[in-house]
Formats: C-alpha cells, sequence, structure tokens
C-alpha cells in the first residue's frame, strides 16, 4: 500500500475535464496488474464505470469507497464539481447546475454500463442528472444514500 492509503493493486489519477463551459476535476480509480499477476489492464478490469457524486462537493470521504471498488474489478470515478481552480469557470453551486454538468458528462461517457451513486446532496444531483440522460444512456442506475430531501417530497 502506497504512503497516501491506495493499494498497489490500485491506479490513480486526478484530471480536469472541460464540460461546455465548466471545469471539472475527475479522480478516477482503476485496478492495475501487480508484479507477476496477470490481471487484465486497467482497460479491461470490468464492463462498468461507477460514478460517486459526493454531498456538498467534498469528494474526501467517498475516495476510500472509490478505491474499494477498484480493488474488486471497477473503474470508479469521483465528480469533484466544485472544486476550485482558479479563475476558470466551474459549476454553479445549485442542485440544477451540479446535475446539469453531471448530465453532461454522464452523456460523454463511451457506452457502457454506468451506476451513479450519489449521497447527501450528491443523491439530489445525481437522481436529476440520471433522470437528464436516462433515455439515451439505456445502461445507467441510480443509488442515493442518504438523500436530503425534506419530507413533503419523500
Amino acid at each position: 500500500m502506497s504512503s497516501d492509503g491506495v493499494p498497489d493493486c490500485v491506479s490513480e489519477s486526478t484530471q480536469w475535464e472541460r464540460v461546455g463551459g465548466t471545469w471539472l476535476r475527475i479522480v478516477r480509480y482503476a485496478s492495475r496488474p501487480v508484479a507477476g499477476d496477470s490481471a487484465p489492464p486497467s482497460d479491461a478490469a470490468g464492463p462498468g464505470l461507477a460514478v460517486l457524486v459526493p454531498g456538498l462537493g467534498l469528494p474526501r470521504y467517498v475516495l476510500p469507497l472509490a478505491r474499494h471498488l477498484a480493488t474488486c474489478g471497477v473503474e470508479a470515478v469521483v465528480l469533484d464539481a466544485l472544486a476550485w481552480r482558479g479563475r476558470r469557470p466551474r459549476a454553479v453551486p445549485t442542485i440544477a447546475g451540479l446535475s446539469e454538468l453531471t448530465a453532461t458528462w454522464l452523456h460523454g461517457q463511451r457506452e457502457r454500463p454506468i451506476v451513479v451513486v450519489g449521497h447527501s446532496t450528491g443523491s439530489q444531483v445525481a437522481l436529476e442528472a440520471v433522470l437528464r440522460v436516462q433515455r439515451t444512456r439505456p445502461a445507467l442506475a441510480l443509488v442515493m444514500g442518504g438523500p436530503t430531501f425534506t419530507p413533503e417530497q419523500r
């Protein structure tokens, strides 16, 4: 295990993608072969993708889940829509703004099964994003952990 807590069998990368006119920070975890292992390369680790949408734009607490999914052979991506990028445009910090950004990013992914996992306010973002792309992405699933809806909306 590395000093940052990432298991040796997991690769971690952080990148910035321009989605529409907004910058989106993406933290990606995938399995990788360990020396002497005959495991497939990370691109072939599995057919699906897990997309984690944290609540309140705080991705730190979902990183352990993303790492664990990668140890199981699932590629996992954490969307950090509110990350600071200097003067570059970032997402509008509303449910509607974040879900629009997430939906646009999802729409641009290659065809494969995708599970969108939202936590807390990220559940609301994930729900709205999935509703926006469900007709064009048939292999799509949603997991909502601890949604923050008002009691009247539950």
